[in-house]
């Protein structure tokens, strides 16, 4: 459920963040630089500090490869569920 979960949130985002850049006429990189502004919007610094510094530094301001943050993220998925397998054995 955790893995089919993020799959079809991370399909769901693209879907909107290239349906968004479609409907403005602004370029991907636009896009994403206004996605991560409301996403700023959204934050609250002192219970986010890190997402907060990220998005300061412009970290998803443009997008990077078109599975980086997929691969990224499923990689933690994976890394948490092994690390609950190798701490029941």
């Amino acid at each position: 459920m955790l893995v089919s979960g993020f799959v079809r949130n991370e399909a769901r985002l693209t879907f909107d963040i290239l349906a968004a850049s479609r409907r403005s006429g602004d370029s991907l990189e636009t896009s994403m630089a206004a996605w991560a502004r409301l996403l700023g919007k959204l934050t609250d610094a002192e219970r986010f500090p890190a997402v907060t510094a990220a998005l300061r530094a412009g970290e998803l301001d443009t997008p990077g490869g078109p599975d980086d943050e997929f691969v990224f993220g499923l990689e933690r998925i994976l890394d948490g569920v092994e690390a609950l397998v190798s701490a029941r054995s």
